[in-house]
């Protein structure tokens, strides 16, 4: 094992089990802290399952909550945690194809409402953006073969 992952797992398991208490400890960076403790929990070196699981539980809150159409800042309040934090939790959540990008659910809106037959400055009055965007979503929407 590495010099600076025995320093790791000798915090870890003094009780610093924060990535930021460990990068503060041996005056490294965070990410880098963060790296270490996912690599080696994955080969079976340290056991942090108990923060997997709270990440975990936090992500599956931060889908709940952007499903019910939350900001950033009103999960980072109701979840106590920072906006930083909230920001990479949808980032993985995007990128595991759980949530879907503000781009992705603003087409889907503009597609339901103009295939109902509403003009783009109805559908723009409705959804509260201006009639060029909704007409830059349709001319995309028409690209793709999605809309008539």
């Amino acid at each position: 094992m590495m010099e600076i992952e025995e320093k790791i797992k000798e915090l870890f398991e003094s009780g610093k089990t924060k990535p930021y208490q460990i990068a503060k400890e041996l005056q490294i960076d965070t990410k880098d802290v963060r790296k270490h403790l996912r690599e080696m929990t994955e080969e079976g070196k340290i056991d942090n399952s108990g923060t997997v699981k709270r990440i975990q539980k936090r992500q599956e809150e931060v889908e709940r909550l952007s499903k019910n159409g939350k900001t950033k800042e009103k999960m980072a309040e109701i979840l106590n945690v920072s906006i930083g934090i909230i920001k990479d939790d949808i980032r993985h959540l995007k990128a595991e194809g759980k949530i879907e990008s503000k781009h992705e659910i603003r087409k889907k809106q503009i597609r339901t409402l103009y295939e109902a037959e509403k003009t783009q400055e109805k559908i723009a009055g409705e959804l509260k953006i201006s009639p060029t965007t909704v007409g830059r979503y349709v001319r995309e929407l028409k690209a793709e073969g999605l809309a008539c």
